[in-house]
This record gives C-alpha cells, sequence and structure tokens, in this order.
C-alpha cells in the first residue's frame, strides 16, 4: 500500500478475538476473570476469605517476641490511638462497648497499626500482648480499663 495513494489505504481486516478462536497452540486456556460471566464454563463461587495460617501466626508472634519490653515510639502512637477511639466511643455509645471491627474500622488506627505492625500481627494479638495493661479483649469487645474502674 502506497500512502500517497488517492485511494486511501486498504480496508482493516478485522481479526478473530481469542474467545472465538480458544488458545494459541501450546496455550493453556485461562478462566474468565470477568463477573457475571455466563461462559460456558462456570468459575463457581469466589472462594472463601481463609484464617490465619500456622506460619503467620509463628510470624506475628516471632515479631512480637523481637520487640522490647517498653512500647516502641510507633506503638505509643497506636496506644494513644486505641485510647483515644475507645474515649470517644464511650462519650458518644452510652453504655456500648465497641468491637474489633469498630476499633478497626477507625482511620487514625487503622494509620498507626500499618505504621507501628506489619500486616500479619493482628491489632487483637498486638493488644493481648503489649498493652494489656490499658485494654482488655474480652471476645471480640475492647475495654478500656480505666473506664472500668469508674
Amino acid at each position: 500500500w502506497d500512502p500517497r495513494s488517492p485511494e486511501g489505504p486498504p480496508p482493516l481486516e478485522r481479526r478473530p478475538s481469542r474467545a472465538e478462536t480458544g488458545p494459541s497452540l501450546g496455550e493453556q486456556p485461562r478462566p474468565s476473570t470477568r463477573r457475571g460471566h455466563r461462559g460456558g464454563r462456570s468459575s463457581g463461587p469466589p472462594p472463601a476469605p481463609t484464617a490465619p495460617t500456622e506460619s503467620s501466626t509463628v510470624g506475628a508472634g516471632d515479631f512480637l517476641a523481637s520487640l522490647p519490653p517498653e512500647l516502641t515510639v510507633e506503638e505509643e502512637d497506636l496506644a494513644a490511638a486505641v485510647v483515644s477511639f475507645l474515649e470517644e466511643w464511650a462519650r458518644n455509645h452510652d453504655g456500648e462497648r465497641p468491637n474489633l471491627v469498630h476499633l478497626g474500622a477507625d482511620a487514625h488506627v487503622r494509620d498507626t497499626k500499618a505504621t507501628a505492625l506489619p500486616r500479619e500481627v493482628p491489632l487483637k494479638t498486638w493488644l493481648k500482648q503489649r498493652f494489656s495493661n490499658d485494654v482488655e479483649v474480652r471476645g471480640q469487645a475492647i475495654i478500656l480499663k480505666s473506664q472500668e474502674k469508674s
């Protein structure tokens, strides 16, 4: 084809899609990743979230065991965020106790946790092992000990 030709470029040829032709020679077929796709194969429901594995729990224990006896500066910030959240909660929720979901949903707690702890260390584990003088975890409920006495 000559770009200076008055006839213009030749018409584009439509190539069949991979879905129409199937996998190339030697290529394994890939499952559909589109939601709601109703192709020939059913991918089934999404996998259920998994509980922490023993290796991730061991990693959390190893990290916590490696810390000094006193809270680190980052842990102090996390502790302050937790106390602030619990005090604010007590002012706004007469007699109702917050749970770990409420605590973990607080942006300041989330941010300070991300700075202080690796992802594999659950907040509940940190509260029980490193902040138990000030906070008690009862099941999923979080109790500030200074409020419990009053």
